[in-house]
């Protein structure tokens, strides 16, 4: 969008993680306690975050792989449904784009 000189006021980006992405959000104490190491998602979720891309989990996928809502990291909003967000921001104008 850049190379396209689109200004950065006119890019709105959601990324919504789901299924087992969902580790992608845990806190270091968690992830390390699964995985034996930090979570190497961690400084990307930051710099997106930082960039103005909003970064949302689905409480749902949380549940199904036994993630407690208190080890997503706050740069990371819980939301109810996947599913669920994909219809109301396509309804807002926004483009799925899955990755």
């Amino acid at each position: 969008m850049a190379y396209s000189k689109v200004p950065s006021d006119h890019i709105q980006i959601v990324a919504l993680l789901d299924g087992e992405s969902g580790y992608a959000s845990a806190k270091n104490g968690f992830y390390n306690k699964q995985f034996k190491a930090d979570n190497p998602n961690l400084p990307i979720v930051h710099a997106l975050k930082k960039a103005g891309v909003k970064i949302m989990i689905c409480s749902q996928a949380l549940a199904e792989n036994g993630i407690p809502d208190s080890i997503v990291d706050p740069d990371v909003t819980i939301t109810l449904s996947a599913l669920t967000d994909m219809v109301v921001y396509g309804q807002k104008g926004y483009i799925y784009m899955q990755l």
